[in-house]
């Protein structure tokens, strides 16, 4: 590979961990007042299996009468999926705390719910729902770390071997 090829790759490289590690410290270290809260009885609730592109998961599905917004709790949330799982909550008081700029495939259902709560008791909070993107950060910010310094400090060393060294 040329020097010229090598380089453009690496900072191609780089600009993606740039910002593969920039979406996982945005969603680490969310702030409620970049989420929105909404508040309402429970008139839906079923699990449902995702298959996506890069990874399935089962999630409890919840409608309020408030508005024709679903929120999924993945069970990623452990302790909140669970919860849910046991116990029917229609016509149960729940606030949830999520953020709504955030991607979803599907407009009318979003998976990025931060905070539950029923009947004013606290079923997942913001520290729990960060939880797996701290982790995250922790592990891939040396990682990335490591890997831009070998892409551009260490010297590949290029043999080429003729046919007459044999």
């Amino acid at each position: 590979m040329s020097e010229t090829n090598r380089l453009t790759a690496n900072i191609l490289l780089t600009g993606f961990l740039i910002i593969f590690t920039g979406i996982m410290i945005s969603r680490a270290w969310k702030r409620e007042s970049n989420l929105r809260s909404v508040k309402g009885n429970v008139i839906t609730q079923y699990q449902t299996h995702v298959q996506g592109a890069k990874s399935s998961y089962d999630a409890i599905i919840l409608g309020i009468d408030s508005g024709s917004m679903l929120y999924g709790i993945t069970d990623r949330d452990k302790i909140a999926f669970n919860y849910l799982k046991e116990h029917k909550l229609y016509w149960h008081e729940i606030n949830i705390l999520y953020d709504q700029n955030a991607y979803n495939e599907d407009e009318n259902l979003t998976y990025h719910v931060y905070e539950l709560s029923v009947d004013g008791a606290k079923i997942l909070t913001m520290n729990e729902s960060t939880h797996f993107y701290k982790v995250a950060v922790i592990i891939f910010i040396p990682f990335d770390i490591l890997l831009i310094w070998y892409m551009f400090f260490f010297k590949h060393k290029n043999k080429q071997t003729s046919l007459s060294e044999y």
